[in-house]
C-alpha cells in the first residue's frame, strides 16, 4: 500500500508540474507569431494596425495652400508635372502642419481632384518616420474616406488613358524612363563584368620578378 501511495503522489506531482509548465508557456510564449508588416498598407485600417509610433501614424489630411516647386521657380498654381520637383501644402486637420509630397503623389492628387486639389471627402495620410527642415512631414501614403489608397501616378505603372492625361508628354516620359532603366541595367552589368574580370585576373595572376646574375652582370626579370 505504501508503494501505491508513493506512486499516486508521484503521478499527482508530475501532473501539477506539467500544468505549471503549460501556464508559463502560455504567459510568455503563447502568442502566435506573425510576419512583419508590409512597407505600404493596402487600407487605412492596415496602416493603423501597423503603426508603432503615434507621431508618425495615421493622421487626418485636409490639404490647402499648395506650393509647387518647379526647376525654374515656385508657384501656387499647378502647371503640370514637367519640371516639378516637390510640393508643399498646409494640413488644416493637423494643427496646420506643413506636408511635403513628391512628384508622383502630386500627380495622384491632381488626378483624384480633377486638377483642382480640392477634396469633398475626409482624407487621411501616413508620413514617413523622419522630418526635414522645410516641412513637418513627408507623405508616404494617402487614403480616401472609405479607407482605400489614393494612389500615386508613376510612369512605370499600368495607367488608364485618363490617368495618362496627368503626364505632360506621357509617351516621351515613358520612353525616357525605359531608356534610363536600360542604361542603369547596362551600367550594373558592366560593373559586375569588370568586378568578375578583376577577381579572375587577381586569382590567376602568377607574377614573378627578381634579379638574375649572369656572365654579363645582373638583370631584372618579370614573368606572368
Amino acid at each position: 500500500m505504501a508503494d501505491d501511495d508513493d506512486n499516486t503522489m508521484c503521478c499527482v506531482g508530475c501532473c501539477c508540474l506539467g500544468i505549471i509548465i503549460l501556464m508559463i508557456i502560455g504567459m510568455f510564449g503563447g502568442g502566435s507569431s506573425s510576419s512583419s508588416a508590409d512597407n505600404v498598407a493596402d487600407t487605412v485600417a492596415d496602416a493603423v494596425n501597423n503603426s508603432v509610433n503615434d507621431s508618425f501614424g495615421v493622421k487626418p489630411f485636409d490639404p490647402t495652400n499648395f506650393r509647387f516647386v518647379y526647376s525654374d521657380g515656385n508657384t501656387t498654381t499647378y502647371k503640370g508635372d514637367l519640371g516639378l520637383q516637390e510640393t508643399f501644402c498646409i494640413n488644416r486637420a493637423d494643427n496646420n502642419s506643413v506636408c511635403r509630397l513628391d512628384q508622383e503623389y502630386t500627380r495622384g492628387l491632381a488626378f483624384a481632384s480633377n486638377g483642382t486639389f480640392k477634396f469633398n471627402e475626409n482624407l487621411s495620410m501616413v508620413p514617413y518616420n523622419f522630418t526635414r527642415n522645410d516641412s513637418d512631414y513627408t507623405i508616404k501614403e494617402i487614403y480616401h474616406e472609405d479607407g482605400s489608397v489614393l494612389k500615386k501616378l508613376r510612369i512605370e505603372d499600368d495607367l488608364t488613358l485618363e490617368q495618362r492625361q496627368y503626364f505632360q508628354n506621357y509617351e516621351q516620359q515613358k520612353e525616357e524612363y525605359y531608356l534610363k532603366k536600360q542604361q542603369d541595367t547596362l551600367e550594373i552589368m558592366e560593373d559586375e563584368q569588370y568586378d568578375t574580370y578583376a577577381t579572375t585576373v587577381k586569382n590567376n595572376e602568377k607574377t614573378k620578378h627578381g634579379i638574375i646574375y649572369g656572365p654579363r652582370g645582373a638583370s631584372y626579370y618579370r614573368s606572368f
